[in-house]
């Protein structure tokens, strides 16, 4: 492993993923963390569950969001099935289920991609409330959604390799 990567690498027993802009409230962070200590390999926050939701998102933004999470239940449903939001981007996981895995996410969707490859056993979720971007404009893009296409099927012949 050279310098460069060794520096990019984190080196703690969790590895967390939250977005910087604020979409992803931090205060969750304890609830996540608790699931962690009491076992679970993997702490989602999910939309999708009870305390959970997203804030002022328009029509056209709950479209693309659910047709994503349909797409990935019919191109990888022992993938996207086992989290109740799994276009969710707000994480905890042990490193240890992710030893000896080389990780491969295209885009954004790396739960997806933590879920295909690694070895995650107990999976614990905590609801949140999705907040609307302030200042810029969505991620989204058709580059975006040929990205997160491509992926679920590369995880796809992955896992029947």
């Amino acid at each position: 492993m050279n310098e460069v990567w060794q520096r990019r690498s984190s080196c703690g027993d969790v590895l967390g993923v939250i977005d910087a802009d604020l979409q992803h409230p931090p205060d969750v962070i304890p609830s996540l963390w608790e699931r962690i200590e009491s076992g679970a390999d993997l702490a989602v926050a999910s939309r999708r569950i009870q305390g959970g939701g997203v804030s002022d998102w328009s029509w056209r933004r709950r479209l693309i969001s659910r047709t994503a999470e349909i797409i990935g239940h019919m191109i990888l449903p022992e993938v996207t099935t086992r989290v109740a939001d799994p276009m969710s981007g707000y994480l905890l996981v042990r490193r240890s289920t992710l030893i000896g895995v080389t990780l491969e996410p295209r885009g954004y969707k790396i739960l997806i991609e933590i879920l295909g490859r690694g070895k995650i056993t107990k999976i614990a979720e905590v609801g949140y409330i999705f907040r609307e971007r302030t200042g810029n404009e969505s991620k989204i893009t058709w580059r975006t959604c040929r990205d997160y296409l491509l992926h679920l099927g590369i995880l796809r012949f992955h896992r029947s390799a």
